[in-house]
């Protein structure tokens, strides 16, 4: 049997299971959510209208906030610059969309291992 699952809803449940094992905060953010849980906060609102634009800054400027913060972005896109060349934006490490469990918990023991 196969059954479709609302691939915002599954995100979710990853982010619920990264926060129990690994004491992770995440959330789904959009510059235009159908959830207004979605919604995105000052920062991450302009954060987003900066990646939008192909910033690199817009990680940067969140190491300014929190030097020790270990960011990983993710996108449906291999060829968008910023998944191509990560560690030049800033983030430690990527996943491309859409991803198992078993990808994000390989992701997040390497970048929580590495400096």
């Amino acid at each position: 049997m196969l059954t479709l699952i609302n691939p915002a809803y599954m995100t979710r449940q990853v982010y619920k299971l990264a926060k129990e094992k690994y004491k992770m905060e995440e959330h789904i953010t959009s510059l235009s959510p159908k959830n207004p849980g979605n919604k995105a906060d000052i920062w991450e609102e302009m954060a987003l209208q900066k990646f939008e634009k192909g910033k690199k800054e817009v990680c940067v400027k969140f190491l300014e906030f929190d030097a020790q913060a270990k960011v990983i972005v993710t996108s449906g896109y291999s060829t968008e610059p910023v998944i191509a060349r990560y560690q030049e934006y800033g983030f430690k490490g990527r996943l491309l969309k859409p991803f198992q469990i078993k990808d994000l918990q390989k992701e997040l023991s390497r970048v929580l291992k590495n400096p």
